[in-house]
């Protein structure tokens, strides 16, 4: 195993739980868009984030509260 697929593991598990310009600071990233593309994300990954938020926002709106 290689530093290199700890590099990339590293990225991937952490991206979207830390912020983005420290997984770039730690990884050595010059720019976002290096990062995104060395994690294989696309457009279509930001467009299913989108979706996945607006859902939970759907969720948490029509859910009761708890308190009696």
């Amino acid at each position: 195993m290689a530093s290199h697929v700890c590099r990339r593991s590293f990225c991937t598990n952490l991206y979207g739980a830390l912020p983005t310009p420290l997984i770039m600071s730690i990884s050595a990233h010059s720019s976002e868009k290096m990062l995104l593309n060395y994690i294989g994300k696309d457009s279509l990954d930001f467009a299913q984030q989108i979706a996945d938020f607006y859902t939970l926002q759907a969720l948490r709106e029509k859910k009761e509260p708890q308190l009696k």
